[in-house]
């Protein structure tokens, strides 16, 4: 299964992990997905399901369109982390990069859902943000239609609270 931090990555203003993935407003979440060693083949599909009801697709976007895991392994072998939101200062460098602050607008617990598919798990690419009920249906319709099976998927909770 695809495994790790998810959502519990660095601040973008603070070295370390965050490891109980918690976020105070006005702090940058850098989130990145670990891919074990034994996954080398398929797809990884990487979004958040915010308190608002809305899904952001961090992986794959109409940004970053790759997630064919054999590509973003680019030959490395052994466990590969793979970022999916980043510090602002690497967005400043790269406009397609996701980063986000953390604002008042929607505290609570967000979770970060991986998902790992052979093959795609929608026909086309979903849109940067979508409600929830959209992707839901969406998925629905994906597995009525027999299409990828999912291999595996792991979740984690991102937390954003009012600063202190």
């Amino acid at each position: 299964p695809v495994s790790g931090p998810l959502g519990t990555g660095r601040g973008g203003d603070r070295p370390g992990e965050n490891e109980k993935g918690v976020y105070e407003v006005g702090e940058n979440p850098v989130i990145e997905v670990l891919v074990p060693e034994s996954v080398t083949s398929g797809r990884l599909w990487v979004s958040i399901l915010d308190v608002s009801g809305n899904v952001y697709h961090l992986l794959p976007n109409v940004n970053r369109p790759e997630n064919d895991i054999a590509r973003l392994r680019a030959g490395r072998s052994g466990t590969v982390p793979v970022r999916v939101a980043y510090a602002l200062d690497e967005r400043e460098d790269d406009p397609r990069k996701l980063a986000f602050l953390v604002d008042d607008t929607t505290l609570g617990m967000s979770k970060v859902v991986v998902i790992h598919t052979e093959g795609p798990l929608f026909d086309e690419m979903r849109p940067t943000t979508e409600s929830a009920a959209g992707y839901a249906d969406a998925l629905l319709t994906r597995i009525e239609d027999g299409g990828s099976p999912i291999s595996s998927m792991d979740t984690r909770i991102l937390e954003t609270v009012q600063a202190n």
